[in-house]
């Protein structure tokens, strides 16, 4: 849910628009969500899981931070700035997605794979 918010509020920041605010309400309750459960280390087991849970949070965190800088930057006018801080999105993006794959690495490796 939370990586389909945020490439529906990317989607509207390549447009040139703000998120809407239920979107970015919609984005920051899952947000929330993740860092709730990602908080209870004694879910994800040995050590390996917790850091990962938690490089997965703190990466999901940064791409809120950034969705909801751009009506700032939005509201500048400022063309140069807004496609740097949309290269900013897709980086932090990118690191969400490291974060995912790292994640479910570990549960492989502690839980085994299906079969």
């Amino acid at each position: 849910m939370f990586t389909t918010s945020v490439q529906r509020c990317r989607t509207q920041m390549l447009l040139g628009w703000l998120p809407a605010a239920e979107l970015t309400e919609q984005l920051l309750n899952e947000l929330t969500a993740l860092i709730l459960v990602g908080a209870h280390p004694q879910l994800w087991g040995p050590d390996l899981m917790v850091e990962r849970a938690s490089a997965l949070t703190s990466a999901a965190a940064q791409v809120y931070v950034v969705i909801t800088e751009w009506p700032a930057v939005h509201g500048s006018g400022d063309r140069a700035a807004m496609a740097r801080h949309l290269e900013k999105l897709a980086s932090r993006n990118r690191d969400v997605a490291e974060a995912r794959t790292s994640f479910v690495d570990g549960a492989r490796m502690t839980l085994g794979r299906p079969g």
